[in-house]
């Protein structure tokens, strides 16, 4: 079972990497739920990227293997939420 604390952050996390999905992402977690293991897949790429990059001397492979994931994950999240172009930052 998925943490909510962890789904809920996943979220607005991606909310705050693609604003332009932010109502199709509330309308998808709404009628497919099983959306919510990618929010907390993401909670957790995103802070062990967060807490490597604190690092003094951050494995430059790891750190890259977490932001393909990252990215990965925000694609899929694009991919089930409909044809919205994405607008990283």
């Amino acid at each position: 079972m998925v943490d909510r604390v962890s789904q809920e952050r996943g979220l607005l996390k991606l909310m705050l990497r693609l604003p332009r999905l932010r109502d199709a992402m509330k309308r998808v977690h709404r009628q497919q739920p099983t959306i919510e293991n990618l929010f907390a897949a993401y909670d957790e790429a995103s802070s062990a990227l967060e807490r490597m990059q604190t690092l003094e001397h951050p494995d430059p492979k790891l750190l890259d293997e977490y932001r393909r994931l990252c990215v990965d994950i925000e694609q899929d999240v694009a991919d089930i939420c409909g044809p919205v172009p994405l607008d990283r930052k």
